[in-house]
């Protein structure tokens, strides 16, 4: 025993550094431990469609993966678990939800720590809600294919609303406030000019006609010369237009004129007549030229009502399709609300102990943390005391 004191004394500071290693960390830790509040709550699972029901299949949706991430994703994974850790946020809720079977009965015990007492009570909730609506869809397949079908009726509801929205906000011709009544009117006064513009070009044909029979019925030496006068004088019309009067060419013309004038002998008559014909000309080019702008106008907004209509016609299609698609959501909702009526009017879980506020909190356990640590600091100490004489052998 003396030996035994005297090897202890020679290894003393050995023996308190290992202790306060080990005795030291834990003892701080367990004074630093945030309290965490435990939220608890039982629900009955009632018998389905299935029969006799597996409570251990049950049991194994409450704490699978799927659940988990509902749950994290309804109530908000970051808010629960700020830092995902090294098993990440799922294994995490996991760790810390708790569900056992109630021996001899169909009633599971849910318990859930986390040091905010409001999340912990919502995530408790939300996992039962979450969990009775696997457990019908696991009892009722159907009910799963009827909402994935109303998923695909709410996208097609969807993407007939954004063409819409895209139709009108890119369509420039297509105005509902009375666009095709000014169209129509438009168009009908553009068709009363082109018509009273067609009347007027006949109208100065005739004339313009008329003038050049009494010109030819002009006696005149050479029929040849009087046609080439009327040319000539139609030409220098159309020169005076374009150039000054003292511009060579029109020069030269004037000179021809003279000519054919000296040949024709035709008098004052025969001059008179092709300056009426000039003029009728001009008038009626002038005519011609005012009704093709008229019809120019008329082509294009005839153009403009056709694209119009059909701007309407494929508005109206729009409206159609999204009205469909609407009613089809719409039926696809009252036989989803009718499939749950029609199977069993009570939920697959009963809640019956409901977790409230405030909750109480689960103190962390430092005495018997502490005690441990002393008695594993003593056991190293000693084990380390041992090892050295092992060695001075």
């Amino acid at each position: 025993m003396p030996n035994f004191s005297s090897r202890i004394k020679t290894h003393i500071i050995g023996m308190f550094a290992i202790f306060f290693l080990i005795t030291l960390p834990v003892t701080v830790i367990s004074f630093l431990q945030t309290p965490e509040y435990e939220v608890s709550s039982s629900i009955l699972l009632r018998q389905g469609k299935r029969g006799s029901a597996d409570l251990k299949t049950e049991l194994a949706v409450l704490q699978g993966n799927v659940l988990a991430e509902q749950v994290l994703a309804a109530v908000g994974a970051e808010q629960l678990f700020p830092e995902p850790g090294e098993v990440g946020r799922v294994r995490q809720f996991q760790q810390r939800l708790e569900a056992h079977l109630v021996r001899r009965s169909r009633i599971v015990e849910i318990r859930f720590r986390h040091p905010d007492p409001e999340l912990a009570v919502k995530t408790v909730t939300t996992a039962v809600r979450l969990f009775g609506l696997e457990l019908e869809k696991l009892d009722d397949p159907q009910s799963v294919l009827l909402e994935e079908e109303l998923l695909l009726r709410r996208k097609q509801l969807q993407q007939a609303q954004n063409v819409l929205s895209m139709f009108r906000q890119n369509s420039r011709l297509h105005t509902p406030d009375g666009q095709m009544r000014h169209l129509s009117i438009e168009r009908g006064r553009l068709e009363a000019v082109v018509a009273e513009e067609s009347k007027r070009e006949l109208e100065l044909a005739g004339e313009l006609d008329e003038l050049r029979r009494q010109f030819a019925a002009v006696p005149v030496k050479t029929e040849a010369s009087r046609n080439e006068f009327l040319e000539m004088k139609l030409y220098r019309h159309e020169l005076l237009r374009k150039y000054d009067e003292k511009n060579l060419l029109i020069a030269s013309v004037e000179e021809q004129l003279a000519k054919i004038r000296q040949q024709l002998q035709g008098g004052d008559a025969l001059e008179a007549l092709a300056d009426w014909i000039v003029l009728a000309n001009a008038a009626h080019s002038r005519q011609k030229e005012g009704k093709e702008v008229a019809q120019l106008q008329l082509s294009q907004l005839t153009d403009q009502q056709r694209q119009q209509v059909e701007q309407d016609d494929l508005f109206s299609s729009l409206e159609v399709e999204v009205d469909k698609s609407r009613e089809l959501y719409a039926q696809q909702l009252n036989k989803i609300e009718a499939n749950r009526k029609a199977g069993a009017k009570e939920g697959q879980v009963t809640v019956i102990e409901q977790p409230l506020l405030p909750l109480e909190t689960v103190r962390p356990k430092k005495l018997r943390n502490i005690l441990t640590a002393v008695f594993f600091g003593l056991l190293c100490s000693l084990l380390y005391v041992f090892c050295r004489q092992q060695r001075k052998r």
